[in-house]
């Protein structure tokens, strides 16, 4: 028995070419709802934040070193809340000094509350300082802000530190640093 075959008309093979590049089509529009909603839904639910951890005092340094270094630093505002006193047992007064060496040299604007015993050095350039009373207001750490990554050093007998990335943590503390500063404002 043999097999016979016969040519389609083209008219019909051009349909049928037709109806697979519209189904194409469609396929690819689909596609293109559910990457969006997708995208849409990712948005909605906040961008994950990146953590790190740093331990002991040489990690606590690194961090801080990273964080001093961080492309753009110089231009934008740096926050802080910390004990200076806590600070002074984790780092030298060497330490300390070439941290507030790099901010006046580099024209990094920093405002802070700490507590401690001692005086931070007030009215340095571009620097705004709240003491707090470390009784009323125990700090137990150090936490820097700058842009969407924040910085918090546990300045216990084992020293460590995490940094996370999040726009959202910043700016809730950037936010509770500044409205501590307008109070003050409204109370002169």
């Amino acid at each position: 028995k043999r097999t016979k075959y016969q040519a389609e008309e083209h008219h019909v093979l051009r349909t049928l070419v037709d109806k697979r590049k519209e189904e194409a089509e469609e396929n690819v529009k689909a596609s293109e709802t559910v990457i969006a909603e997708l995208a849409t839904i990712q948005k909605n639910r906040g961008e994950k934040p990146s953590i790190r951890f740093y331990e002991g005092r040489d990690g606590i340094s690194l961090s801080l070193k990273e964080y001093l270094s961080a492309k753009g630093f110089s231009e934008k505002m740096d926050y802080g809340v910390y004990s200076y006193d806590l600070m002074g047992e984790i780092f030298s007064q060497k330490d300390l000094e070439s941290i507030e060496k790099h901010r006046v040299d580099n024209n990094i604007r920093f405002r802070a509350l700490y507590t401690g015993q001692g005086e931070v050095t007030v009215g340095l350039k571009d620097q705004e300082l709240i003491k707090m009373d470390q009784e009323q207001f125990p700090v137990k750490c150090d936490i820097g802000v700058f842009e969407d990554e924040v910085r918090f050093h546990i300045l216990s007998d084992a020293p460590y530190g995490i940094v996370i990335k999040n726009p959202d943590i910043a700016t809730t503390i950037k936010s509770l640093v500044n409205y501590v500063f307008e109070l003050r404002k409204a109370k002169e």
